[in-house]
């Protein structure tokens, strides 16, 4: 694992903050350059082309949610109680995570453009993990556990890239007690969720 003094960390660092507010074709690899304070050739170096830095990006976002997954669902012992922790893990690594967060955003709507190119869907094992659990408690199919959940993951990361323009419509002040209400509904709706599917 690359440590964050090694140059391709680094790198990887600063094309996260620049693919999280400008999506995959807004930053270009000399914007990523210039903010490192390196030159064009130096990124190519060390990952040979914009899209393998942006293959870099996405693999480390999926392996952080997995590691949370992995995490929550170690600490407990049912699928049930294994789900409802990961829920929260979830969300709360939305929240402490936002440039991942906007970038996931940002991908569901810049792949269209070149779907059929991708060789590798780095948020497939975490969607396929927690899709797992949920089957094993229903006895399901995969689409129809994704179905169940899927709202849930829509509403964590909505409300996560809306917070600057609540701001600028309701205010600082007013985006605290926004956050805390959408975390009290967020739990309300995940723990239906989850006593839905126990029953």
């Amino acid at each position: 694992m690359l440590t964050p003094a090694e140059p391709q960390q680094q790198i990887i660092n600063t094309a996260r903050s620049l693919f999280a507010a400008k999506g995959f074709y807004g930053a270009s690899l000399n914007d990523i350059a210039k903010e490192r304070g390196i030159t064009k050739q130096a990124v190519l170096h060390h990952f040979g082309s914009k899209e393998k830095l942006y293959a870099a990006v996405l693999a480390e976002i999926s392996a952080s949610m997995m590691a949370a997954t992995q995490d929550a669902k170690s600490s407990q012992t049912t699928p049930v109680e294994q789900l409802r922790a990961i829920l929260v893990q979830v969300y709360q690594h939305t929240l402490d995570y936002p440039d991942a967060t906007k970038i996931l955003m940002r991908e569901l709507l810049d792949v269209e453009r070149r779907a059929n190119n991708v060789s590798t869907w780095y948020m497939k094992p975490f969607l396929q993990e927690l899709t797992s659990i949920i089957q094993q408690i229903t006895g399901g199919n995969e689409i129809d556990a994704l179905g169940k959940v899927y709202p849930l993951l829509g509403m964590i990361n909505y409300f996560s890239v809306s917070e600057t323009v609540l701001v600028q419509i309701y205010g600082k002040r007013n985006l605290k007690a926004l956050q805390r209400q959408n975390a009290k509904e967020f739990a309300l709706h995940a723990e239906a969720l989850v006593n839905t599917l126990d029953q």
